[in-house]
């Protein structure tokens, strides 16, 4: 599912159907689909911007040396 398919209706998306046999825990707080592709996309622009300024940094204390 991508992040267009988000406006749609519910009954429009893709759903995620489990098998019987499969055991579904309850545990932890659940999200649906677009929010968890939203948060990843939002870690990944976090994660982006922290390795560039980790080789901004490197550069400039070799350049200073």
């Amino acid at each position: 599912m991508n992040l267009v398919q988000c406006n749609l209706p519910i009954d429009e998306r893709n759903s995620v159907v489990v098998p019987q046999s499969q055991t579904v825990s309850d545990r932890g707080p659940r999200i649906e689909r677009c929010e968890f592709e939203q948060l990843l996309q939002r870690a990944m622009e976090i994660l982006n911007a922290r390795d560039l300024k980790a080789r901004l940094e490197t550069i400039s204390s070799t350049s200073a040396v």
